[in-house]
C-alpha cells in the first residue's frame, strides 16, 4: 500500500477539483445580464437534460407525471420537463424527504427547520 503526503493528495484532489470545475462550466452555466446595471454574470445552475423517470426514482418519477391523482393528464413536453425538473433536483445533492415538519405548541403551529 502506498502513502501519499499531504502535498501529493492536495496536488491530486486540486486537478479533480479543477476537472470537475471545467466541466461545471462547459454543461452547467449560462450568461445572464442584470437588467438594472446591464452587467453579465457567469451562473452555474443544476439543469439536467432528462426526458424519462430517473432509474433510481422511476416508480416515484413516473407517479409525479403520470398519477391517478392529477387532473389535467399532463403532454408529453410537460412530463419530459418535469423529469428533467425532478432529475436536476437530485443533481443537487438533497433529497425529496421533508426538510420541515410542523410542530403543533399551545400558541399555534412553528416551523421547525431540520438541520443536517
Amino acid at each position: 500500500m502506498s502513502s501519499y503526503s499531504v502535498n501529493e493528495y492536495f496536488q491530486c484532489s486540486h486537478c479533480g477539483k479543477q476537472v470537475e470545475l471545467a466541466w461545471w462550466h462547459t454543461n452547467r452555466t449560462l450568461n445572464v445580464t442584470s437588467s438594472y446595471t446591464n452587467q453579465t454574470y457567469e451562473v452555474a445552475r443544476y439543469a439536467v437534460v432528462n426526458t424519462a423517470p430517473r432509474p433510481e426514482g422511476y416508480l416515484e418519477d413516473y407517479l409525479a407525471a403520470n398519477g391517478a391523482d392529477i387532473e389535467v393528464p399532463y403532454n408529453d413536453t410537460q412530463k419530459a420537463d418535469l423529469y428533467a425538473e425532478l432529475a436536476s433536483g437530485a443533481e443537487s445533492g438533497l433529497d425529496y424527504s421533508s426538510r420541515c415538519v410542523v410542530y403543533h405548541v399551545v400558541k399555534g403551529p412553528v416551523l421547525i427547520i431540520l438541520r443536517y
